[in-house]
């Protein structure tokens, strides 16, 4: 054999084991991507809806409507990506993009719900409940129109392998109809829960809840024991 045939028949081996390999790593890739892939879904957790209304009646989540207050508050700008990466003090914000009319009045028809509701919304929602959404309304072209804000304990599940959708109960009422939504018009916002990083999210309020529930019921005590005429 000569050496231009032992460089074509060792190329060929080469090309022979690359592909091998290549199979393998894809075979490695796919069964990891299949385990990882939820097969089932976690419903909302059950102090979702106690955390929120306690929003409004306990003083010690004020911290969180500060926080929440603060970040509504922000003038957001737009960047591309690619300037970004170049660094923030070189990057030039875009002066006029249609997001800033999306974000500014994400709901024409209800004018209560502007640009300040939904960044005050998220935030509370995220650091009671741990994860909330946005439903985005797209008009015939396929561009983003209108963005829905709605809480974890609207949401009944995630989508699955079985179900590739977010099945969603508006107003978390049960006597209504319930939404199915395809992923990608949805934007979900969650602080990871570490325990189960591919389940839903999980606040912080739950570090002072026990607290907050304590001040809750010794305030409800006291209250009434005066109401019954001490």
């Amino acid at each position: 054999m000569g050496l231009f045939d032992r460089f074509q028949a060792n190329g060929k081996v080469l090309s022979w084991a690359k592909s091998q390999v290549t199979k393998i790593s894809q075979q490695v890739a796919d069964s990891i991507r299949i385990i990882f892939q939820v097969k089932w879904s976690y419903s909302a957790r059950r102090d979702a809806f106690a955390y929120l209304e306690m929003f409004h009646t306990s003083p010690r989540l004020n911290a969180v409507d500060i926080i929440a207050n603060d970040e509504a508050n922000v003038v957001f700008k737009v960047y591309r990506k690619s300037d970004l990466r170049m660094g923030k003090e070189d990057a030039i914000a875009i002066g006029d993009h249609p997001v800033y009319d999306l974000l500014e009045n994400p709901i024409p028809s209800r004018p209560d719900i502007d640009g300040f509701t939904i960044r005050y919304l998220t935030r509370v929602w995220l650091e009671l409940q741990g994860d909330c959404y946005w439903v985005i309304v797209r008009d015939k072209l396929g561009q983003p129109r209108e963005i829905y804000p709605i809480p974890s304990n609207w949401v009944i599940s995630a989508p699955t392998i079985s179900m590739p959708y977010f099945l969603v109960m508006p107003q978390g009422n049960t006597a209504s109809q319930t939404l199915e939504i395809a992923p990608e018009n949805v934007v979900w916002f969650k602080t990871p829960n570490i325990a189960q990083p591919y389940a839903r999210g999980r606040g912080r309020a739950e570090v002072v809840g026990d607290e907050i529930e304590s001040d809750e019921y010794a305030a409800k005590y006291g209250k009434n024991f005066f109401y019954n005429d001490a």
